[in-house]
């Protein structure tokens, strides 16, 4: 029986996969091991890696290639629609004797053809339209799996949209408007002002701090009224957004006393990581709100999560 080697391209993955595997640990004997550099322990049943871990460079050489091309009998590539084919192939290359398993929740064609090609090479070509053969064929995965499915099995919750749009977000915000009414607006040099911005432009183009407030302050009120302790993540624009946000709802909620209430998880270093773990374990209370960016938005489990909120527009339905 050979070894069993996870890849992933993120710590939080990498280690949740592992953390994941250890009731397998019995008494002083652990069948799991991380790669990440140094001296490869030969004598594990369940690896654990990044690619960039793999890829880094060791003595001239990338690590990868001190690990024999026929060590491993099962490779799976979680999140593999973003495993960068075109960079990590080598190390796909280099164990061309294991089975390769790409897994994702969030497949899109168009964007991984790359991917696509190289995990479903072995699968038969189907026509893209039954209806219209002129469209071309397509090879699709080995197996799928549903959101109905996983709802139906249990695995997955249900849920229900509350939709929420301001009024700057309906009309649009118009700049001409906003400064006759004696709005301040900083504008930085270089830059050019639109005569409208739409949502799409807020918090990236523009920034509207009393919008931010108010959107905050309705998520308040719907937190009291749920449960103002649920688990719940927040989808913001980018780093600064989710900051903004996560010092909001602080405020908010004072009066629970809970010095993290919420939190920015931006990325996956220092202090932001013990909030991940924290807010990942199902058994502690606090950070309650964790406000993000893009870096839970595929692969991260929180069972214990109650509530998803999208401060920010979001195009693709397989990302929603």
């Amino acid at each position: 029986k050979k070894p069993v080697l996870f890849l992933a391209d993120r710590i939080v993955l990498r280690n949740q996969a592992y953390n994941t595997f250890a009731p397998f640990v019995t008494g002083q004997a652990d069948p799991r091991a991380v790669i990440e550099g140094g001296k490869f322990n030969s004598h594990r049943d369940l690896y654990f890696a990044l690619y960039q871990s793999l890829d880094s460079d060791e003595d001239g050489e990338p690590l990868f290639k001190r690990i024999p091309s026929d060590f491993f009998g099962l490779i799976i590539i979680d999140e593999c629609h973003r495993s960068g084919f075109g960079k990590w192939k080598d190390i796909f290359q280099h164990f061309p004797d294991a089975i390769q398993l790409g897994m994702t929740a969030t497949p899109k064609q168009s964007e991984s053809i790359d991917t696509y090609s190289y995990f479903c090479a072995e699968e038969p070509e189907v026509p893209l339209d039954a209806e219209n053969l002129s469209k071309g064929v397509w090879r699709p995965p080995a197996y799928t799996y549903s959101l109905g499915q996983g709802i139906g099995d249990g695995f997955l919750a249900t849920y229900k949209i509350h939709k929420v749009r301001t009024s700057v977000d309906k009309d649009g915000f118009h700049v001409r408007d906003a400064q006759r009414q004696g709005v301040e607006i900083y504008v930085p040099e270089s830059t050019e002002l639109r005569d409208v911005y739409q949502t799409p432009q807020f918090e990236r183009e523009i920034t509207l701090p009393d919008r931010t407030q108010a959107l905050v302050h309705h998520l308040a009120g719907l937190l009291r009224r749920f449960g103002p302790t649920e688990k719940t993540m927040v989808f913001c624009v980018d780093m600064e957004h989710a900051r903004l946000v996560a010092r909001l709802l602080q405020n908010e909620f004072a009066s629970l006393g809970y010095a993290d209430y919420a939190v920015p998880i931006i990325s996956e270093e220092g202090e932001a990581n013990v909030w991940l773990e924290r807010f990942q374990d199902s058994d502690r209370k606090t950070p309650i709100v964790a406000t993000t960016a893009e870096l839970l938005s595929t692969g991260v489990d929180v069972p214990a999560c109650r509530n998803i909120v999208f401060m920010k527009t979001v195009a693709s339905p397989i990302i929603f």
